[in-house]
């Protein structure tokens, strides 16, 4: 499922399972294109970022919040927040560190 924000914010990438928007030049929207399956990969990537920050307090990750913010509230239709609720997530804009890992059995 598409989100079709682009009439709203910059798209920056598109990939499988995630869309990635412009809120400014320092916070990006994640948005999981599933609603199913994205709101509960949202909800564990929520989890295992506060984990690894309770447990290594130094650590900064990119995750901002689950929670829209008033200002992207602002700028979209109130049926498009309803859309995004549970399966987006804020996020600080930062350099990407290339790795990859799969786990299996």
């Amino acid at each position: 499922m598409q989100t079709n924000l682009q009439d709203y914010l910059p798209l920056v990438a598109s990939g499988k399972i995630r869309e990635i928007y412009e809120l400014d030049k320092s916070t990006l929207l994640f948005v999981a294109t599933d609603r199913i399956s994205g709101a509960i990969l949202t909800q564990l990537s929520q989890f295992w970022f506060k984990l690894l920050q309770s447990k290594i307090p130094s650590l900064n990750t990119h995750f901002v919040s689950l929670n829209i913010s008033h200002a992207l509230r602002e700028r979209l239709p109130s049926e498009t927040i309803s859309q995004l609720e549970r399966r987006s997530m804020l996020v600080k804009r930062l350099k990407v560190l290339p790795i990859e890992s799969i786990v299996r059995g």
